[in-house]
């Protein structure tokens, strides 16, 4: 019926509410859930200096990298404790100014 639980949280303590229901969810339909984090671009851009670059080669600002990695660590912490009660979870960090459109895609 159902094959994941998606679970977007905008970093909030209030969203993280939501996070009891979705484990009670998961291990009922023993199925994974996938926490998403949409960082805004605004939130990188508080400092053009470039100091590292990319996959591919670009710049990429230091504030930007920060700004994926608190991000990605604070969504690891919940990960971690989905995963602490035997519940496969996935994290997903992305960037963009509408978060419902990052979500789904």
């Amino acid at each position: 019926m159902f094959e994941k639980v998606l679970v977007p949280l905008d970093g909030s303590g209030v969203s993280l509410g939501v996070l009891p229901y979705v484990s009670y969810l998961a291990k009922s339909l023993d199925i994974p859930v996938v926490l998403t984090l949409i960082v805004s671009p605004d939130d990188m851009e508080t400092s053009r200096e470039v100091t590292m670059t990319d996959r591919s080669g670009l710049p990429v600002a230091r504030t930007a990298v920060d700004a994926l990695d608190e991000a990605k660590s604070w969504l690891h912490r919940f990960a971690s404790q989905l995963s602490q009660q035997g519940i496969l979870t996935e994290t997903v960090v992305s960037t963009g100014d509408e978060p419902a459109e990052e979500i789904l895609r």
